[in-house]
């Protein structure tokens, strides 16, 4: 299954993929269409619409408790610890890593790794580079609008551009139902307190 992979699956691309996981759905696409399957229903969006990404966690800890000046119950650090398969103390680590780029106007990347081939400072990157999501940690809805960016600015355009590429690489109808709007609608009426608990 892994031989020329890349070079398989960026020929339908038209770009690098952004992560490795894309890769394993073009295998499990073809495994599907070699099963004479021709309509896939999968879950594309789930994670940018209820917010299921580990990011996730920073921005919810900020808005639900530092900024609300609540106290964080056991069951969540629990939770979040199971998920995160972390200390707790790792993740307010990072939210508070998250605050304090957001305070000076660093940046709002994850991952600077990435950077470390290129001898590149951060300082010297590009805004539109430095910050995918310009946080305002001011935002009275802060989550929910780090939500709404991750869906139509950055992660979700591209999980949906890679499915559909995926998908038709096989000629494989794919069907995303999670990010019907009505049902996002719905999600982004409740209060933000539902979402991480």
């Amino acid at each position: 299954d892994l031989e020329d992979i890349i070079e398989k699956s960026i020929f339908f691309y038209d770009e690098p993929m952004g992560h490795a996981s894309k890769i394993l759905q073009f295998i499990m696409k073809k495994k599907i269409a070699d099963k004479g399957f021709k309509v896939l229903i999968n879950g594309e969006g789930g994670d940018e619409i209820f917010g299921g990404y580990l990011r996730h966690y920073k921005f919810f800890i900020y808005e639900q408790f530092f900024k609300g000046k609540k106290s964080i119950s056991k069951v969540f650090k629990e939770n979040c610890e199971n998920f995160t398969n972390k200390e707790f103390s790792d993740t307010i680590k990072k939210t508070n890593l998250f605050i304090n780029n957001a305070k000076k106007n660093l940046h709002d990347i994850e991952h600077l790794d990435c950077f470390k081939f290129t001898n590149k400072k951060i300082d010297n990157l590009r805004e539109n580079i430095k910050f995918y999501i310009k946080p305002d940690l001011k935002e009275k809805n802060f989550f929910k609008k780090i939500l709404c960016s991750q869906i139509f600015k950055r992660d979700l355009p591209y999980c949906l551009k890679i499915e559909d590429r995926n998908s038709m690489a096989f000629s494989i109808e794919g069907r995303t139902p999670i990010v019907d709007h009505t049902l996002a609608e719905y999600i982004f009426s409740r209060k933000s307190s539902y979402f991480l608990q």
